[in-house]
């Protein structure tokens, strides 16, 4: 299984970091195989304690993927919402 998870830095008050997609995939160990995800706007939304709801807020994520929910086994990449 691949997860792919969103991490806000500097967040205090939120998750550590949040499942926004996954995919079960049969692979071999020593092999790969290319997955794709698409990832909506609402897939970076997070809830607002000021306005009491969920809401798109911008500004620098991480995007973290593998096969595995702990923190030291996923790998990552920043991407910014505007």
């Amino acid at each position: 299984m691949v997860q792919v998870y969103l991490r806000r830095p500097g967040d205090k008050e939120g998750p550590s970091h949040a499942l926004r997609a996954f995919k079960r995939v049969e692979i071999a160990k020593g092999q790969t195989v290319p997955v794709e995800f698409e990832l909506t706007p609402e897939s970076f939304e997070w809830f607002d304690t000021d306005h009491d709801q969920m809401l798109l807020i911008p500004g620098k994520y991480e995007l973290l993927y593998g096969s595995s929910s702990d923190m030291d086994q996923l790998k990552k990449i920043s991407v910014k919402v505007k």
